[in-house]
């Protein structure tokens, strides 16, 4: 009895394993479509991954698609679902909520229809059968927003800061920088940062001007909107893709769970350089002052820390190596790819499984 309970539990154990290896499941059904990803695009907008080409009307039918969002006061109703035009095997939807305030998180979820009438496959006509609710996921870059002023000997004196966790340089241009207030408006900072080249391991200031009075100075300045209390600040690609967002206080959009407080004046909210860093170990003299702000774990409650006092750093700062396991899940080590996050999908049932 012993014997097998002991089998039982390594099972078990062994199967737990495997699930956080393998990461977002969604049951394969032989000759059905299914859903492969749900990949978060904006705070109105998410594109789909089917493991086949889609019927080009049931997939673009609004109702096939049920949105809930974590906030308050928003709209959820699909304004439409199309099929992606940049992808040629008409595999992906991109379906969008304009009145929506998405989060990628898991309290926000989209279902997909299932049965008579739901999107199907092109080819074999069959209807796709993942009915349960799930996330979407963000798809972080290299570069992460590493730390956030919102305030200081101004209401303007605010920074946003990036960082380069990669080994090589990256462009940045015709990215953008955008903030969502407290009340859920998003509103541009910067419409290009103008980098083309943020060198491996590097950091980039984006500072408001007039206002931001740090010594070091910005490496691309904004003066049409400012960051307030309660807000998210939203880095978006060339492609209007948003790479990272970080939300604080009672902001609306948020990565996984929320930071709780605001950004104290002159004080700063920092990302993390590995799970245990501190806000004392991250302060200037700190054991984890020079190890780079490289940890994701996708969620801003557990990668960012508050700091009294900010350190904004720019394209004239020295490089910092992010610290070896600072990537969630197998870390981020230089010149290697990691595993940024494996989330795990839950299922209704054992027959979900099958």
């Amino acid at each position: 009895m012993k014997t097998s309970f002991k089998k039982w539990i390594t099972g078990m154990l062994s199967f737990g394993l495997l699930l956080t290896l393998v990461g977002p499941i969604s049951p394969a059904k032989a000759g059905t479509p299914f859903i492969q990803q749900m990949r978060y695009v904006s705070p109105t907008t998410i594109d789909i991954v089917f493991s086949e080409a889609m019927d080009a009307t049931t997939s673009q039918t609004t109702t096939n698609y049920t949105l809930a969002t974590s906030a308050t006061g928003d709209t959820t109703t699909i304004s439409s679902a199309t099929l992606a035009t940049t992808n040629t095997a008409n595999d992906t939807v991109r379906v969008v909520a304009t009145g929506a305030l998405i989060s990628p998180s898991m309290a926000d979820t989209i279902t997909v229809a299932t049965g008579a009438g739901a999107p199907k496959s092109s080819s074999t006509s069959t209807n796709q059968t993942d009915g349960f609710p799930m996330s979407p996921m963000l798809q972080q870059a290299p570069v992460l927003i590493s730390e956030i002023q919102t305030a200081g000997g101004t209401a303007t004196d605010e920074f946003v800061e990036l960082y380069n966790r990669d080994p090589g340089a990256q462009n940045l241009s015709g990215w953008k920088l955008k903030v969502i207030n407290s009340a859920g408006s998003e509103s541009q900072l910067l419409a290009d940062l103008g980098i083309p080249s943020l060198q491996g391991n590097k950091f980039a200031l984006l500072a408001h001007s007039p206002g931001y009075d740090g010594a070091i100075p910005g490496d691309a300045t904004y003066s049409s909107s400012s960051i307030g209390d309660n807000s998210t600040v939203v880095l978006y690609d060339n492609n209007n893709i948003v790479r990272d967002l970080v939300g604080f206080g009672t902001a609306k959009v948020k990565q996984g769970d929320i930071i709780a407080t605001n950004p104290a004046a002159n004080g700063s909210l920092e990302r993390k350089a590995h799970p245990a860093a501190t806000a004392l170990s991250m302060a200037t003299g700190g054991a984890d002052t020079v190890q780079g702000n490289g940890y994701s774990s996708s969620n801003n409650f557990y990668d960012f820390i508050a700091q009294t006092v900010a350190n904004p750093q720019g394209t004239v700062s020295p490089a910092e190596a992010p610290v070896m396991g600072g990537g969630g899940g197998g870390g981020f080590s230089a010149g290697r790819p990691s595993i940024e996050m494996m989330p795990i999908y839950g299922w209704k049932d054992g027959s979900d499984l099958k």
